[in-house]
């Protein structure tokens, strides 16, 4: 809602109903887009999340496990 007000704005409407309609309208059409967009962003960071965690466990097998002491890893 506050996106299709700047949008209103930089438009130049100076009607009120047509300020309220205007909002109202891009406000559907945010949220239908928001809901579309749902999964994909659910997917794109499943993905991301996955691989990293992915690698890092491969890390452990390619690199050595004995590396991996508790006095060997710092935390920054």
């Amino acid at each position: 809602m506050i996106l299709s007000l700047v949008v209103i704005e930089i438009l130049g409407v100076k009607s009120a109903t047509l300020t309220i309609l205007m909002s109202l309208g891009l406000g559907m059409v945010g949220f239908n887009a928001a809901q579309q967009l749902n999964l994909l962003v659910k997917a794109t960071v499943t993905a991301f999340v996955g691989a990293g965690l992915t690698m890092k466990g491969a890390s452990f097998y390619i690199i050595d496990i004995a590396d991996y002491h508790s006095e060997n890893v710092s935390v920054e």
